[in-house]
C-alpha cells in the first residue's frame, strides 16, 4: 500500500485503521508512534483520533471549538465512511 493511497487513519486503542478506499486495515501502532512517520505536508491530524490525506479532502476546518474539528468528505472517498472529527 502506498501511503498516498490513504484516505484517513483512525486511532483504535494501541491500533489504528488505515482507510484506502472500501479497504481497512489494522496496525499494531500509536497514533502518535504513525503521526512522525508520515509527511506533514500530506497528512494532518485533525483530533486525537483522527488524521487526514490533505490531497483526498476538499476541505478542512475546525468546529465551533478547537475539541471538535471538522472536514468535507472527498470528492474520491465515500461519505458516509468519513468521519467528522467529533466524539
Amino acid at each position: 500500500m502506498r501511503t498516498q493511497d490513504i484516505d484517513w487513519i483512525e486511532a483504535a486503542a494501541d491500533n489504528v485503521k488505515l482507510h484506502v478506499g472500501k479497504e481497512t486495515h489494522v496496525f499494531r501502532e500509536t497514533m502518535n508512534a504513525l503521526e512522525t512517520k508520515l509527511d506533514p505536508a500530506l497528512f494532518l491530524r485533525i483530533h486525537r483520533s483522527t488524521i487526514v490525506n490533505l490531497n483526498r479532502r476538499r476541505e478542512v476546518h475546525r468546529g465551533s471549538t478547537a475539541r471538535s474539528p471538522s472536514f468535507s468528505p472527498t470528492a474520491r472517498g465515500s461519505p458516509s465512511e468519513a468521519p467528522t472529527g467529533a466524539d
